[in-house]
């Protein structure tokens, strides 16, 4: 366990373990291979009031965290291969038995305690694929929304045609269940990855992208129903989304060739106040910008 070191007026230090063993929270799905820490801090005293470690770290990347007043919720990705016997390695997607691939984002949902500062553990679940960020994730009348890219077709060498689906899932805060059957959007941009993810209320907004930009416009007021209202093709994508008023979107990302080949940075403003036909009304752009520069 890491230990922590605090000095008092004299100066003297004093170590302690970083948190109790107690405090612990281990998400064995995703293989965790480094622990993330959760802390409270006191804004108007001073000082660290609750520290809490979940090990979610995997070696797909780092976890992503999301906020609101009285939740905190954690997610970390991992996928696996179960072959048949005697098969190891990445070579076993070619093997005459197929192997099954599986992927799991897993979201620890924690109570934050907006008077003491102390958290605990609600519920644990997940859904079955990537988050691109904390942007991915979103609560709204006692709902967890996440979005997230999903393999079709087992790992990067799958079979021919479209490999990834991306979606939404409505899930109960209280326990990360669906919230009902059909609490799923599915089939945003087929054989693309989500590159951007804006949640307000009760709308959202998901980019995709693999040659063009798909925008879609999302209907989740009904947690039990969520739908796709509309869709806008362009060139390029958003991979951030900003909802400037209740009429507008910012979309900052890269512009891109019709063939999907990324140029420069790009700003796009959206009018979404019918969000059955977004448009994009005006953009803006380096578009020579080399690849691996960006505006600050």
């Amino acid at each position: 366990m890491p230990v922590t070191a605090s000095t008092d007026a004299a100066d003297t230090a004093a170590f302690a373990p970083a948190a109790a063993c107690a405090s612990i929270e281990f998400a064995a799905e995703v293989a965790p291979r480094s622990l993330l820490l959760l802390a409270s801090v006191d804004a108007v005293g001073g000082g660290v009031v609750e520290r809490y470690w979940a090990a979610v770290g995997s070696p797909y990347g780092k976890a992503s965290v999301m906020a609101t007043a009285s939740s905190l919720y954690v997610a970390s990705y991992n996928s696996e291969w179960a072959c048949p016997s005697g098969c190891g390695g990445w070579w076993c997607g070619f093997a005459p038995e197929p192997c099954i691939f599986s992927e799991v984002s897993v979201i620890l949902a924690f109570d934050v305690d907006g008077s003491s500062g102390a958290l605990a553990l609600r519920a644990k679940g997940g859904v079955p694929g990537y988050l691109l960020s904390q942007w991915a994730m979103s609560e709204h009348d006692g709902h967890l929304r996440v979005a997230y890219t999903r393999s079709t077709c087992g790992g990067w060498w799958g079979g021919g045609g479209p490999c990834t689906d991306n979606l939404v899932d409505v899930l109960r805060a209280s326990d990360l269940e669906l919230a009902s059957e059909v609490s799923r959007i599915s089939g945003l941009g087929l054989g693309e990855t989500i590159y951007a993810v804006r949640f307000e209320g009760p709308i959202g907004f998901v980019v995709t992208f693999r040659q063009v930009d798909p925008l879609f416009t999302l209907d989740l007021s009904d947690p039990l129903a969520p739908s796709v209202l509309g869709e806008l093709k362009i060139t390029g994508y958003s991979d951030y989304l900003h909802l400037l008023d209740p009429h507008t979107l910012l979309g900052i990302g890269r512009e891109a060739t019709e063939d999907g080949r990324v140029l420069g940075v790009k700003l796009a403003l959206f009018d979404v106040s019918n969000m059955t036909q977004p448009t994009e009304v005006r953009a803006s752009g380096l578009h020579t910008l080399p690849a691996g520069l960006a505006i600050a």
